[in-house]
């Protein structure tokens, strides 16, 4: 798919641009109507492959999906596009009942280095998370907001 997607930003830009946009929307389309999860899964690591920030509403949406696949491939999409809102959209994650869920998000915050400069009181209570994954990240994840320069 990245194949593809890559070929049509490269196509002379109205016709990538319109060809890009037509998949942004059928992509949505499947994410927001499919009823597999796995088709959900896919559209949502697809928006996050072809990187438009027109699909932060629906990926946001995607976050309360019930299928935990579901969120973890709307999250990294969202990650990729690295707005304001998609971060903050983001980190509502952060209080799903999936522990490990709840690890790759802190991870993926640190890795991405999304929580320079903010505060890490939001991040304490998961230093006393049953997971001890979750702790560990938690860890890295304050570490990583008081020290702007980390990792």
């Amino acid at each position: 798919m990245s194949g593809l997607i890559e070929s049509l930003r490269l196509m002379a830009a109205p016709s990538g641009e319109v060809a890009l946009a037509a998949m942004v929307t059928a992509m949505l389309d499947l994410l927001r109507e499919s009823e597999t999860h796995t088709q959900r899964s896919l559209a949502a690591r697809t928006l996050g492959d072809i990187g438009d920030t027109r699909a932060v509403d629906g990926l946001t949406a995607a976050l309360d999906d019930p299928h935990v696949n579901v969120r973890e491939a709307a999250a990294r999409a969202l990650l990729e596009l690295a707005t304001p809102p998609a971060i903050t959209a983001v980190c509502g994650l952060l209080g799903d009942p999936d522990a490990n869920l709840r690890r790759l998000i802190l991870a993926e915050l640190v890795a991405g280095k999304h929580l320079r400069g903010t505060s890490p009181e939001p991040l304490a209570h998961f230093l006393e998370d049953r997971d001890p994954s979750v702790r560990q990240q938690a860890v890295l994840a304050q570490h990583q907001t008081v020290h702007a320069d980390a990792f």
